[in-house]
């Protein structure tokens, strides 16, 4: 290529060579994984990159596509932050013992760290944390949560990656206490609405000679099998809490729920029938018994009978 010397063709030169590195930044723009892409884009808008874009702001400047991202990056120079992402981040191998197709796992991890995290209002209002459906809408929210919210109360005595780490296997230790706990929720039924109904006010409003704590997190439930999963998830908390202080409370209390719903299940059952207590001879009573073996009935049934046999023979 010749170049004349001048002030216009150098111009010329410069905004060439400018072109060339913003074709560049397009082709790596496009070839982005979403995860990057949602690093990059959060850095942007938060950090100090651009001025004019407040955190408080952040929600209604945030693009939601991909196409919206991308354009979005591309205003600014950010092949930079290729390096800082990698160094800032866990890898996806570090996050393989999360099984995105165990909800019962996703469930508890996400809510623990948005809990654990304070932010549990950022589901409501920010664009790439809203409401999940299954385990691995989760997993995504779980990993965006670390890469993006997670930062040391001390960045100076460790980094944001080895933060994220400790944090990281933090839950997995947990995950694999709470594991153990394969008993403590199997009476549950995730199909049963009447039980889960039940089981939410029974837990939330009742108080078990001072034990009961179970505090649902604010998180809204948008469906039966959510309800399920948030109760299973306190469970599972309360049982991590139990194991870390050697209390041994919880069993009592799930034993003490289990009875007051096969009670609740028994008066339903029975509908507008009433137990009663009177006393009858001792011989009349072994003729009950005797009429009831041969009608191969129960001894209430053929008391019913009887009595209303007995009244449909009065002659009103």
């Amino acid at each position: 290529m010749v170049i004349n010397m001048g002030t216009d063709e150098t111009g010329q030169k410069i905004e060439n060579k400018q072109m060339g590195t913003n074709q560049s930044n397009v082709q790596w723009h496009n070839g982005i994984g979403e995860r990057e892409l949602n690093w990059v884009t959060s850095r942007l808008i938060n950090g100090s990159a651009i001025h004019n874009i407040q955190p408080a702001n952040m929600i209604s400047n945030w693009p939601i596509t991909r196409e919206d991202k991308i354009k979005f990056i591309e205003q600014h120079n950010t092949q930079n932050l290729v390096k800082e992402f990698k160094s800032d981040t866990l890898s996806e191998s570090e996050f393989e013992w999360i099984n995105d197709k165990d909800e019962r796992q996703c469930y508890w991890i996400w809510t623990n760290i948005k809990d654990k995290l304070g932010h549990i209002q950022l589901m409501n209002d920010h664009p790439l944390l809203q409401i999940p459906f299954n385990a691995k809408e989760r997993l995504k929210q779980i990993i965006f949560i670390l890469d993006n919210h997670a930062f040391p109360a001390n960045p100076q005595e460790i980094s944001n990656h080895a933060f994220r780490q400790m944090e990281l296997n933090t839950l997995r230790n947990q995950w694999s206490n709470i594991y153990r706990n394969q008993k403590l929720h199997q009476w549950l039924d995730q199909n049963n609405e009447a039980q889960l109904d039940w089981a939410w006010d029974y837990f939330t409003n009742n108080n078990i000679h001072g034990l009961h704590t179970f505090n649902i997190p604010a998180i809204p439930i948008c469906n039966l099998h959510d309800k399920y999963l948030t109760l299973i998830a306190e469970i599972d908390s309360k049982f991590l809490k139990e194991s870390n202080t050697g209390t041994a409370n919880l069993q009592f209390i799930i034993d003490k729920a289990k009875r007051a719903w096969s009670q609740k299940k028994h008066r339903d059952k029975r509908g507008d029938k009433k137990s009663f207590n009177f006393v009858l001879p001792i011989e009349t009573k072994e003729k009950l018994n005797e009429i009831a073996v041969n009608k191969d009935q129960k001894i209430n049934e053929t008391l019913e009978k009887l009595i209303n046999k007995a009244h449909s023979e009065i002659d009103w």
